[in-house]
C-alpha cells in the first residue's frame, strides 16, 4: 500500500515544483518589463535635454542690436563739430557724455600743431572715436577729421546712412556711392561718409586694434575735403 502511494507523491511534488517555477518566471518577466518601461522615458528625456543644450550652443546669425540712442548722439556730435570747429568745445562735449576724452599734440615750428582726440570710455554700442585738429600760424585749431565705429551687421550700414540723412539738413545726393561706401558733400567744405571696413582696411589701420570678428565694422566720419587749402 505504501509502495503504491510513492509514485503519486513524486508526481504531486514535481507538479508543485513546476507550478512554482512558472509563477516565478512570470513575475520575473513582469519585473523586467516594468524596468524597461520606466527606463525608456528617462533615456528619452536625457536625449532630448542633450539635444536642447546642443541647440542652444549653436552660433546665431542674428545681427547685433544697434544702440540707436548712442549712435544717434555720436552722429549729432559730428554735425555739431562741423558747425563749431573748436577743439576745446569738442572736448567739453565729450566730457559731458562721460566718455573720458584725452588728446595728444605734436607741434613743429614749420608745419604747425597737430592734435588727436581719443576717448577711454566710448558710449555703449560705439567705439574708436578719433578726431584730428590742425593749426598753423598761431591760429585756432580747425577740424580735419572725426569718426567713430559701430558693430558689423546686416542692418548697420543702412541704419547709419538713414541716421546721417536725418541729422544733416539739406544733405546733397551722394557724390560717391559704391558697395560698402557712400559719401556726401556738406557745408564748410566737409564730406560726410560711411564705410564698411574689410579685413584689408582693418589690418592697415594705424590707430585701432581689430580681430577677424570685426570684419564689416561700420565707420561714420566727417572730413575736410581739401585740408591743404586751409
Amino acid at each position: 500500500m505504501k509502495q503504491s502511494r510513492t509514485p503519486l507523491l513524486i508526481f504531486i511534488l514535481f507538479l508543485f515544483l513546476g507550478v512554482y517555477w512558472l509563477q516565478n518566471k512570470e513575475q520575473s518577466l513582469k519585473k523586467i518589463n516594468r524596468e524597461d518601461t520606466n527606463t525608456y522615458p528617462k533615456l528619452y528625456k536625457q536625449s532630448y535635454a542633450r539635444k536642447s543644450i546642443n541647440k542652444s550652443l549653436e552660433p546665431t546669425k542674428k545681427s547685433p542690436n544697434l544702440n540707436v540712442k548712442n549712435i544717434t548722439t555720436m552722429i549729432d556730435l559730428l554735425k555739431k563739430s562741423i558747425l563749431q570747429s573748436d577743439l576745446k568745445l569738442t572736448l567739453q562735449r565729450l566730457q559731458e557724455l562721460h566718455t573720458s576724452p584725452s588728446y595728444s599734440q605734436d607741434s613743429n615750428s614749420e608745419t604747425g600743431s597737430f592734435y588727436i582726440i581719443r576717448t577711454d570710455k566710448p558710449l555703449r554700442g560705439t567705439r574708436y572715436f578719433h578726431a584730428q585738429y590742425f593749426s598753423d600760424d598761431r591760429k585756432q585749431p580747425f577740424l580735419q577729421h572725426m569718426s567713430f565705429e559701430i558693430p558689423p551687421g546686416k542692418d548697420s550700414f543702412v541704419f547709419a546712412a538713414q541716421t546721417v540723412k536725418s541729422l544733416f539738413p539739406k544733405l546733397s545726393p551722394p557724390t560717391l556711392q559704391k558697395d560698402g561706401f557712400v559719401m556726401w558733400k556738406w557745408q564748410g567744405g566737409y564730406n560726410v561718409w560711411i564705410q564698411r571696413l574689410s579685413l584689408e582696411d582693418l589690418l592697415s589701420d594705424p590707430f585701432n586694434a581689430y580681430t577677424a570678428e570685426d570684419n564689416g565694422t561700420i565707420r561714420i566720419a566727417i572730413e575736410l575735403d581739401q585740408p591743404h587749402e586751409h
